[in-house]
C-alpha cells in the first residue's frame, strides 16, 4: 500500500516535507497488492508466528534496520519481536523533548526497556529542543503549499534520521548508504461495522511507507502493515474483529476509530488484545488526549505529546506554534489529516 502522485511517484513523509511542487489534491493510493489480498479470511498462522515472519522478512530485504522506538506498547511489541526471535537490529533512535520538562518525554523508559532486555545494537537520542526549533524556523524548514495550509505536514517524531543530518540539525552518523529501513510501531487498526461487515479504515497518513531503493537509500517501512507481508495486519484486524463479536459493547460500533481513540478504556483494550506489556502509566507521550483552545474559538482534540509540543513551541515562537497545531490536528468527521485530503482506505473483512 502505497500514496503516490498524479505520475505515480511515490509520496513519502520526507518529501511532503520538501517537495513545494506537490498539488495535493492529486495523490491517490496505488493498492493493487491490498486489492488482491483476500481480507476475509483469517491467516492461521499464530499472532506471534506473523510477527516474527514479518522481522524476519525485514532483517532480510534491508542491509541496515533502525527501530524509531518510544517505549510505548507499539514499539514494544516491535522490539519484542526482534529480541525474542535473535533477529538483530542495527540502530534504535529515540525521540525526546529535554526542554519540555516532561516525564513521558525525556525518554527513560525506552532506555531502561533497552537496557534491560540487553539490545546489542547502536542506540541514538534525538533531542527535539529549543536550538533544534529555532534552526527549522530560521531556515523555514517547514514551507507552503499552494493547494493546503501552511504546516509541516510531516511529524518530526515520523521525519526520517537523513533529514535532521543533512539539515545538520544533530550529527552525522556513519551509516551504509543504502538499504536502510526506518521501521515504525504502525499500524493498530481502526475497525467499525456496517451491517453485519466489518471494516478496517487506514488513515492516509500512515501508509507512507516505502521500499529503500525509492527513497535515496532510506525506506519507512509500518511494521504491522504492509503490501509486503498483508497476513499481519490481517490477523490483527480479524483479532479485533473476533472480539467485537462477542463483546456486547463493540457489536454495533467503531472499536478505536478517530473519535474512540479519546477513550482510554478503549484503547487500554485494543492494546490488551495486540500489543506487549501495556501499561497505561508508562506508555510514551502518544497516546493521551488534550485539548487547545485555537484563535477562532474552535476546540481541537490531540494526542497529548501533540498538545505538550504546540506548548513547547509557542514559548518560542506562535508562529511556530500554528504551523504545528495545523499540521497534527485530525478531523475526526473527514478523516484529513497532514494535509493528505484522501478519503481512508476501506478492507472489508466480511462478516
Amino acid at each position: 500500500m502505497r500514496i503516490v502522485d498524479e505520475n505515480n511517484k511515490l509520496i513519502t513523509r520526507t518529501r511532503l516535507l520538501i517537495d513545494t511542487s506537490l498539488d495535493m489534491k492529486k495523490l491517490k493510493y496505488d493498492s493493487t497488492t491490498f486489492n488482491e489480498f483476500n481480507w476475509k479470511v483469517e491467516p492461521p498462522q499464530s499472532y506471534e508466528e506473523l510477527k516474527r515472519l514479518r522481522a524476519q522478512q525485514l532483517r532480510d530485504k534491508y542491509k541496515y534496520l533502525i527501530v524509531y522506538f518510544s517505549g510505548g506498547s507499539d514499539s514494544i511489541t516491535v522490539m519484542n519481536t526482534f529480541l525474542k526471535n535473535n533477529i538483530f537490529v542495527d540502530e534504535v533512535i529515540i525521540c525526546t523533548y529535554s526542554d519540555v520538562g516532561d516525564s513521558y518525554s525525556d525518554g527513560k523508559y525506552a532506555l531502561d526497556y533497552l537496557i534491560k532486555n540487553n539490545f546489542s545494537g547502536k542506540t541514538t537520542v534525538v533531542d527535539i529542543n529549543h536550538n533544534m526549533l529555532e534552526k527549522i524556523l530560521y531556515k523555514d524548514l517547514w514551507h507552503n503549499h499552494k493547494t493546503a495550509k501552511p504546516t509541516f505536514y510531516a511529524s518530526l517524531l515520523r521525519t526520517n534520521i537523513s533529514w535532521f543530518e543533512e539539515n545538520n540539525l544533530i550529527k552525522r552518523e556513519e551509516r551504509p548508504t543504502d538499504g536502510i529501513a526506518s521501521i515504525y510501531g504502525s499500524l493498530t487498526p481502526h475497525m467499525c461495522k456496517t451491517g453485519n461487515t466489518y471494516f478496517n479504515l487506514l488513515e492516509p497518513s500512515a501508509l507512507m511507507s516505502s521500499s529503500s531503493s525509492e527513497a535515496g537509500g532510506y525506506g519507512s517501512e509500518m511494521f504491522f502493515t504492509s503490501s509486503d507481508f498483508p497476513e499481519l495486519h490481517s490477523k490483527q484486524c480479524h483479532i479485533l474483529k473476533n472480539y467485537m463479536k462477542v463483546t456486547e459493547e463493540y457489536r454495533d460500533s467503531f472499536l478505536c476509530s478517530f473519535n474512540e481513540a479519546k477513550n482510554p478504556k478503549t484503547r487500554m483494550m485494543i492494546r490488551k488484545l495486540i500489543r506487549d506489556e501495556y501499561n497505561h502509566l508508562v506508555s510514551s507521550p502518544f497516546f493521551f488526549i488534550s485539548h487547545i483552545k485555537l484563535s477562532d474559538e474552535s476546540t481541537v482534540s490531540f494526542q497529548r505529546d501533540s498538545s505538550i509540543i504546540a506548548e513547547f513551541y509557542e514559548k518560542r515562537s506562535k508562529a511556530l506554534s500554528d504551523r504545528y497545531i495545523q499540521s497534527v490536528y485530525k478531523d475526526t468527521n473527514k478523516f484529513v489529516d497532514f494535509g493528505l485530503n484522501l478519503p481512508p482506505y476501506k478492507i472489508n473483512l466480511g462478516q
